[in-house]
This record gives C-alpha cells, structure tokens and sequence, in this order.
C-alpha cells in the first residue's frame, strides 16, 4: 500500500527516522545521567509497561479515565453550542455571561481544580475540569460561526422561504463546521490534560493520574514514565480520531 503511495511512505519513514532519532538521544541521555531514579531509560520504561499490562490495572484505569473525560467532553460541547446559541441572539444574555467566560480562561488549570474539589467528590472531578476546559472554546467558535453566516444568503432563504432542514443544510452547517471542527480538537486536548491533573491532584481511584500519582509516591520512575507515555499516545490517537471525523463532516458537508 505504501509503495502506491510514495509522498505516504516518504511521511512515514520521516516520522519513523526522528522516532528512532529521539529514542537513540533518550537513551544516551539516561547513559549519561546514570541514576534510574531521575532518568530511566526507555528499556526499562518498556518493561515497566508490559509489568502494567500483566497487571491488568492499566485497562480500567484507562477506562475510567477516559471515560470520565469524555463525559465532561461532551457535556461541554453540548453547553457551549447551546450558550452560542442563546447568545447570538441575544446581546444582553452575552454581555451577562461575558464575564463568566473571562474568569474560566483566566483562572489557571491548578488553581481551578482546586477551587472545584471543594465543591466536588473526586470521581466527578475530573468530569467538571473537562467540561469547564470545553466551554469556552466551542461556545467562542461556534458564536463566531453564527456570526460568519452570509446574512444576505440569509435573506434569500427567508424570501424564497426555505424550510428549516435545508437553511441548516445550505447555511448553518457549513458555516459552522469550519469553525467547530478546529475548537472540537483543541479542547479536547485540554480536557485530557486538564482531566488528568485532576486525577492526579485529587488520587482519584482507578484512574491514570492515580497510577502516575502512586509512581512518584513510590519513586517508580519508569513506571511513571509508562504512565505518561499513555497519556501521550493516547491524546495522540484522540486527536487523529478527531481530525478524521472532522475530515469526513467535511467532505459530507460538500455532498
């Protein structure tokens, strides 16, 4: 397949060169430093990691974590669409909110999980970070959508008195896709981040952060190495899955 596909397999063994380039430094690094405690080197991460999946723990603290992360996810797309929407209509409820908005991206992500913990148990802490991390951003871009929308092609489906579906077809979506597809991505790699340090400042149970909290408390450092490194992957892989969604609105949007 790849050999059908020269520019795709010249992308990947790039990315496969500096992958190989990046290991090789990790471990002179580790070589120089000489202490496993500071620096582990990424043979033993590796066995740390298999130590993890023998376990077993490693599948339902994945598990949990994400699915604590995607609750407050889509609870934060849900919310922000919905405030846009509200808020596009109305300059009054904007102007209300404005301030809300202001305080959540200016507060710092430490200072906030702290300040919810109060208010929150540890399982739904996690949840509440996600979702305040969202916000903002989808209502922000969805809003600047609605305000992009051609206002006299608007006009033209008001006079030739199109139904609803098709203005949502011709107008909304496109209008809207451009700008929601990119906040989609981007929050969701602040609500994974932000989910785990929350995990990790509150040692929710059967989570990721706890496992990377147990690990410093212990002083498994390639264990914590292994534990981030899932974090890593795994936000990568999100973020792929998010882009081909993406990909894929818009090529169904052009239908």
């Amino acid at each position: 397949m790849l050999n059908k596909h020269p520019a795709l397999l010249k992308k990947t063994l790039s990315a496969f060169a500096v992958l190989i380039f990046w290991i090789a430094v990790w471990y002179a690094a580790a070589a120089i430093v000489g202490y496993e405690l500071i620096l582990p080197s990424p043979l033993n991460v590796i066995i740390s990691f298999g130590g993890l999946i023998r376990g077993g723990e490693i599948f339902a603290a994945v598990g949990a974590s994400l699915l604590r992360v995607m609750i407050g996810y889509i609870a934060g797309v849900a919310a922000g669409v919905i405030t846009a929407l509200l808020t596009d209509r109305s300059a009054v409820l904007r102007q209300i909110l404005a301030p809300m908005l202001t305080v959540i991206k200016s507060t710092p992500v430490a200072s906030f999980i702290m300040l919810a913990w109060m208010f929150v148990g540890n399982e739904k802490l996690p949840i509440l970070v996600s979702f305040m991390m969202v916000l903002p951003i989808i209502w922000q871009n969805t809003e600047a959508g609605l305000s992009a929308m051609d206002k006299e092609l608007s006009e033209v489906a008001e006079i030739y008195e199109l139904k609803f579906a098709k203005k949502l077809r011709i107008f909304i979506i496109p209008s809207l896709l451009s700008f929601v597809i990119p906040a989609l991505i981007t929050s969701m790699g602040l609500a994974w981040k932000a989910g785990i340090a929350a995990e990790v400042i509150s040692h929710c149970k059967n989570s990721i952060g706890n496992g990377i909290y147990e690990s410093k408390t212990y002083l498994e450092t390639p264990e914590l190495f292994a534990w981030t490194a899932i974090v890593i992957v795994l936000s990568l892989i999100i973020e792929w899955l998010l882009k081909l969604l993406g990909r894929r609105l818009m090529k169904f949007e052009r239908i």
